[in-house]
C-alpha cells in the first residue's frame, strides 16, 4: 500500500529540500573560499594582541595574582572615553591581575601615549622602578 500525499504537502517537503540544498551550498562555497583565500589581517595588527605584546615584559615583572594601580595620562574631559578605553585594554593585557584606577596598589602600571607627565603633580609618593619602552612603565610608592 503506497500513501498518496497531497500535491501541496509534496511542494512543501521539496520546497524545504531545495531552500536547505541551497543553504548548505552556500556555506560551503564560503567556507573553501575562506580557505584558499584567507582574510588579509593578521593577530599582530589586532589592538588587543598589540596591547599584549606592548605589556608582555611589564608583565613578567608583575606578581602572578593580586591588585596593581593604573597611572595614565591626566583626564582630560574630551578623552574620557578614550582613558577607560586604554584602562580596559591593560586590565585585559595584565589579567588574571586585577588592574585597579587609582594609585593607591604599592605597585602601579603606567601607561602613556605621549610623554610622561610630571609625577609630582599626579602622586609625589610614585617612584619609577622601570620603563618598558612604548609608555608602557612600572611605579613603586617610595616610603614617606
Amino acid at each position: 500500500m503506497t500513501a498518496s500525499y497531497p500535491v501541496r504537502v509534496r511542494i512543501g517537503v521539496l520546497s524545504v529540500l531545495l531552500f536547505a540544498l541551497l543553504s548548505n551550498g552556500l556555506a560551503l562555497r564560503q567556507t573553501l573560499r575562506h580557505r584558499l583565500d584567507p582574510p588579509q589581517w593578521t593577530a599582530s595588527q589586532d589592538e588587543m594582541s598589540r596591547y599584549e605584546a606592548r605589556f608582555r615584559l611589564l608583565r613578567s615583572a608583575l606578581p602572578a595574582k593580586g591588585i596593581v594601580g593604573y597611572f595614565a595620562e591626566p583626564q582630560r574631559l574630551d578623552r574620557i572615553r578614550e582613558h577607560r578605553k586604554h584602562f580596559y585594554l591593560t586590565q585585559y593585557a595584565l589579567a588574571p591581575l586585577v588592574v585597579v584606577d587609582n594609585t593607591a596598589p604599592a605597585l602601579v602600571v603606567g601607561n602613556f601615549q605621549s610623554a610622561v607627565p610630571e609625577l609630582d603633580a599626579a602622586d609625589p609618593t610614585l617612584v619609577l622602578v622601570r620603563d618598558f619602552g612604548d609608555g608602557a612603565l612600572l611605579f613603586r610608592h617610595q616610603p614617606r
